[in-house]
């Protein structure tokens, strides 16, 4: 009887060191971390916010951007990863008529997340 218990429990162990271990749930590594970091990040931007609190966490994209009569439309960067971006509508306070970028502009619209190469100038 001893012996058909430890042969039982020899083949248990056999079994299970041939079984693959299961993957660790999503989010236990750094890189999901890091990307969870960033969906956070641009799901705390909302309508009305400003240009400022937005540049805490993101910057303009390289490349030519135009501003036009009370909006822009930008391309934004995650600062910890320039790959992570984000497109935003902001409204554009007119100095003397003519449009400019200030801290004081406001959110209208942003994006979701998308990967893409950085710009340059």
């Amino acid at each position: 009887m001893k012996l058909m218990v430890a042969m039982a429990a020899l083949c248990l162990v056999i079994t299970q060191a041939g079984t693959p271990s299961a993957p660790s749930p999503a989010g236990d590594d750094e890189a999901c971390q890091f990307i969870a970091q960033a969906i956070e990040a641009t799901k705390s931007l909302k309508a009305g916010m400003t240009r400022s609190e937005l540049d805490k966490n993101f910057t303009e994209d390289g490349g030519i951007t135009f501003i036009g009569q009370g909006q822009h439309h930008a391309r934004y960067v995650y600062r910890k990863c320039p790959y992570i971006k984000i497109d935003v509508d902001l409204t554009v306070a007119g100095v003397d008529e003519k449009p400019a970028m200030s801290p004081t502009d406001r959110i209208l619209k942003v994006s979701r997340p998308y990967l893409e190469h950085p710009f340059y100038d």
